[in-house]
């Protein structure tokens, strides 16, 4: 979807708006959109990254359980 395009298009509707006002607002809404956008990947990376983090925790627990156990038994 293109947000720029529909918020000129809005924007376009009321002939009472300057031309300088539209492209002035279509850039704040634009530049709003990308920062929410930007602001959501990062916190959907930094869910992830923890999720990677703990399970890479985990198997490597649980590969030196398995080693000390195999080589307590040798």
């Amino acid at each position: 979807m293109d947000t720029k395009k529909t918020f000129s298009e809005l924007l376009e509707s009321d002939n009472s708006l300057t031309e300088e006002f539209r492209n002035v607002a279509t850039k704040m809404f634009q530049e709003a959109v990308e920062s929410r956008v930007e602001s959501r990947v990062s916190e959907q990376v930094g869910i992830i990254r923890e999720c990677v983090v703990q399970q890479s925790a985990e198997i490597i627990e649980e590969t030196v359980n398995a080693l000390v156990e195999e080589r307590c038994k040798a």
